[in-house]
């Protein structure tokens, strides 16, 4: 099909033991330059750092709740590629005090120039698409180590709904 668009949304990536004694004074220096945001959490990871700068944005999430306490924990990230590049400077000092670097999952996206009235979506595993507010979804997000996620939406809707802004395609 022409026009067919394909690019990587997001990335995950995890960082193991990663000391907490690196962690907490690198989320002060990030609060403090980005003026990020920083939550304490009680479902998934503990803490949270969102990191914003213009278009640019990147998730920093510390321990995980049911890990057993410890002073070395597992840091993600996530965020999509060219904010990896332009925040290079600190997320590499990430890399250099952990035990290894593990690819999570990335996010692709494939921009359709069709109406999703027109699409055919179709799950391989004999999952059933289900569609909830015009968007369609197979499998459930417990799944997605096993058989894959998959949601089908109107990006273009999206944007102007949540942030008013029109892509370059109207």
């Amino acid at each position: 099909m022409e026009g067919v668009k394909v690019s990587i949304d997001r990335i995950v990536v995890d960082f193991t033991n990663v000391y907490w004694t690196f962690f907490n004074p690198l989320r002060q220096r990030l609060c403090e330059y980005y003026n990020a945001a920083y939550y304490v959490e009680d479902k998934g990871f503990k803490y949270r750092v969102r990191v914003r700068e213009g278009k640019h944005w990147a998730y920093l999430s510390y321990r995980l709740l049911y890990a057993r306490p410890s002073r070395k924990n597992t840091l993600r990230l996530e965020c999509p590629p060219e904010s990896l590049i332009h925040f290079m400077s600190w997320i590499s000092k990430i890399g250099s005090n952990a035990t290894d670097i593990l690819h999570v999952r990335s996010e692709v996206a494939f921009d359709i120039p069709l109406p999703l009235s027109e699409l055919f979506a179709l799950s391989l595993t004999g999952r059933n698409m289900k569609k909830r507010k015009g968007t369609f979804y197979s499998n459930k997000r417990h799944q997605r180590q096993v058989a894959g996620y998959c949601i089908v939406y109107d990006k273009r809707m999206e944007l102007l709904q949540r942030r008013g802004v029109r892509s370059k395609a109207n």
